[in-house]
């Protein structure tokens, strides 16, 4: 079974219009079955084209997976690849998002488009969490079988963004454009630094139903001159822990102090 490298909604889409089974049968293969039949009835979110929307968005990436691509047999790379890609993307149709892309290991998902979801942002964390459970089930598996796989990385942010689908002729690519990707993205790469596996956007975060989870602190992301607070969602038994409290605890006694220092820094000056 050969490997899945790159694979696009739009990719999908030509190529169920070319063999004359139309898009919207080609769009749900990359959307959750009620986010599919939702655009059959808003056909601006599917038409060519693109729109603004509020969304939300989050990034995959396996660490160091292009090392361990180098070391793997191609029959073995493929079956572990497409059993990572399919328990993954089943979780996210199961939030009803939408795979906006594949890229190797990696994936980029989209609530809110192509249909509008009032709580994307809350199904958007939802998802991530239960990504990162799998991921870190799958990691375990391959352990036992001998195979060292890395972290699964996700970064998450939320926002406006411009999203459609763009090209012509005999290719389509849905996908979303905009500082909002940018920075999911951009976060996703930071829990390299963080020691984290989840690191999501304030904006994300404040939006969320009954998010929990604890502050990182305030990032200053590639490109940006302001910075960012993130945040690291939490399961229930993680955020209930005495640890959790401890931290959340030293964290706050920590801006206090950062807090007076700044103060006594701008009198001095």
């Amino acid at each position: 079974m050969p490997a899945v490298t790159a694979i696009t909604v739009g990719e999908v889409w030509a190529a169920a219009v070319c063999g004359g089974t139309g898009p919207r049968v080609a769009l749900a293969l990359l959307l959750a079955q009620s986010c599919a039949a939702a655009c059959q009835c808003e056909t601006d979110a599917i038409d060519l084209g693109g729109q603004r929307r509020e969304i939300a968005t989050l990034f995959t990436d396996i660490a160091r997976f292009t090392t361990l691509v180098e070391t793997l047999e191609p029959s073995v790379l493929g079956l572990l690849l497409n059993d990572y890609l399919v328990g993954m993307t089943d979780i996210v149709f199961a939030y009803d998002g939408t795979v906006a892309k594949i890229v190797g290991d990696a994936l980029h998902v989209l609530f809110g488009a192509p249909g509008e979801q009032l709580d994307h942002c809350t199904r958007a964390v939802a998802c991530a969490l239960a990504l990162d459970e799998y991921a870190q089930s799958f990691r375990d598996r391959c352990r036992q079988k001998g195979i060292l796989l890395g972290v699964t990385r996700i970064g998450a942010h939320a926002g406006p963004a411009i999203v459609g689908n763009f090209g012509g002729g005999r290719f389509f690519d849905y996908t979303a454009y905009g500082d909002t990707i940018n920075v999911a993205a951009r976060l996703e790469t930071a829990n390299k630094q963080l020691g984290t596996r989840i690191c999501v956007s304030a904006d994300l975060a404040t939006k969320a139903e009954d998010f929990r989870g604890r502050l990182i602190g305030d990032l200053v992301l590639r490109g940006k001159s302001e910075s960012f607070r993130a945040f690291e969602p939490l399961q229930v038994s993680q955020y209930e822990d005495p640890s959790t409290k401890s931290y959340m605890e030293a964290f706050a006694k920590l801006e206090c102090v950062m807090i007076r220092v700044r103060s006594l820094r701008s009198r001095r000056m």
